[in-house]
């Protein structure tokens, strides 16, 4: 029982926070403070889940899938300097999308799923959207592309936009070796390239090919944080993280990552 305790709290968020607290926390990050951070901003947001778009001229930008997705949403979102578009997100996670395809009767038990697939199914989100950004990460890894394939065979293909997956380590233990092994600020965008999670890039080389053999826009989400040529990524701003586990985006992040979705012409 002791050994089983020991190896489930060794990979578990709270054992890396407790090791953090036990040294010179110089990196000063700590997972639950920004995620109640975040929670709480996201509370402050006057957004609608179910609401379809204003009929003006302003472009329209459908975002479509899991937390992530609701992440990069909400870093649009809330950008001041992207007043000439409008954002909706309908949340699909991995739990709402295995209903998605052709045997759908409503019959839904998850609360979020059953109030978001039908209003999505018969609203005209899609129809009056110039541009559908699609990430479903867990999807991606449980199913196949079997649920993105429905949504795809749903929308016109030159309106969508495929963003592949980023993660990385899980910020707590990132926090805690750079601490531990005290890493120079001159050496963290190499350590940051080091810890990304060679799954996502295996699983990304998947959804490149899938895109493509369906005529779509793929999206690389590592563009956010990393310069391949370099070898070095940043996942922190004056000493900062931008997110607070593997992928999720903290509310500095979501300003930051903004500024570089526009500097990368993810909406041309």
């Amino acid at each position: 029982l002791l050994l089983t305790i020991s190896f489930y709290g060794h990979y578990s968020k709270g054992y890396q926070n407790y090791k953090l607290a036990s040294i010179d926390n110089k990196f000063g990050f700590d997972y639950y403070d920004e995620y109640t951070k975040k929670i709480n901003f996201e509370k402050t947001i006057d957004f609608n889940s179910i609401s379809t778009f204003d009929q003006n001229l302003k472009t329209k930008v459908l975002f479509i899938g899991d937390s992530i997705a609701k992440d990069l949403f909400f870093a649009l979102y809330t950008d001041k300097l992207l007043n000439d578009y409008q954002f909706r997100f309908i949340e699909l996670d991995d739990i709402c999308f295995k209903y998605l395809d052709k045997k759908f009767n409503g019959n839904i038990k998850d609360i979020d799923c059953k109030n978001n697939l039908p209003f999505f199914l018969n609203s005209n989100l899609i129809n009056d959207s110039d541009m559908v950004f699609i990430h479903a990460g867990w999807s991606h890894i449980t199913n196949n592309f079997a649920d993105t394939k429905y949504l795809v065979d749903l929308i016109p293909s030159n309106k969508i936009r495929i963003i592949g997956l980023a993660y990385f380590h899980h910020m707590s233990s990132i926090s805690y070796e750079i601490n531990n092994d005290k890493i120079g600020e001159s050496d963290l965008g190499k350590f940051f390239y080091s810890r990304k999670n060679l799954e996502a890039t295996r699983i990304n080389k998947k959804i490149k090919r899938f895109a493509k053999n369906n005529n779509i826009k793929y999206i690389s989400k590592w563009k956010i944080f990393c310069d391949a040529k370099k070898n070095v990524c940043e996942l922190a701003t004056n000493g900062i993280p931008v997110i607070f586990d593997g992928s999720h985006f903290t509310v500095s992040g979501l300003k930051i990552i903004s500024k570089k979705i526009r500097e990368i012409n993810w909406l041309r």
